[in-house]
């Protein structure tokens, strides 16, 4: 560990902040983004995802936005590919959270293509599934705990628990298009398509000659 980015911090004390923010410019200039020009339409692009955004869209379909640009002269995106690949930006940068690979194979075609414009909302759905308050309720609706109870001792999680814990949101309308990017992003792994594993909450304990 780089010892020059270990920083330590104390409650009502400025101690280290300036070292801090110092770091955290150099890194942020070694993107390989930093100072990169794009052109103006992606700029204008970006600000019709911001206003998406601040309009409280979570997410938004693919095929929407492209129809919407497609139509509109005025950003300078006149197809597909040119949008995508100002979405793979955007993406990089942290702008919003756009995988296209993860639904252009023919076992994917049937999940719903989505643009997740605010990562905190995807960020929101994953701790549905491991935190405590949620299961809570959960329990209270589930009359056969035994799957339940594969996800927080084994990590286990079936569809029936997923459509419990996600009922009644916007989760639960996008479920499985939120289960692809979670699987990009290894905050799960699938073992058929009726269950998945949760590292995470799995609270079995391994002799340490496992790793041996």
């Amino acid at each position: 560990m780089d010892q020059n980015r270990v920083f330590s911090f104390a409650k009502d004390s400025k101690k280290n902040v300036k070292d801090f923010k110092k770091c955290l410019a150099s890194t942020v200039k070694l993107q390989r983004h930093w100072g990169e020009r794009v052109p103006i339409s992606w700029t204008k692009l970006e600000s019709v995802l911001r206003k998406l955004k601040e309009k409280s869209h979570k997410v938004f379909s693919f095929s929407n936005l492209s129809r919407f640009v497609l139509k509109t002269n005025e950003l300078g995106i006149n197809n597909e590919d040119d949008l995508c690949k100002a979405l793979k930006f955007f993406n990089d940068t942290g702008v919003i959270l756009y995988r296209i690979e993860l639904f252009r194979s023919e076992i994917n075609d049937r999940i719903e293509h989505i643009i997740i414009l605010d990562v905190q909302w995807l960020v929101n759905a994953f701790k549905s599934i491991i935190y405590d308050k949620e299961h809570i309720k959960a329990m209270d609706v589930m009359r056969d705990l035994h799957e339940f109870k594969e996800l927080t001792e084994h990590g286990l999680l079936t569809s029936n628990v997923l459509n419990v814990l996600w009922q009644n949101s916007e989760f639960d309308e996008h479920k499985k298009s939120l289960v692809q990017y979670m699987k990009h992003l290894d905050m799960l792994a699938e073992l058929s398509e009726e269950m998945w594993y949760v590292p995470c909450m799995n609270k079995q304990k391994f002799d340490s000659e496992i790793l041996d």
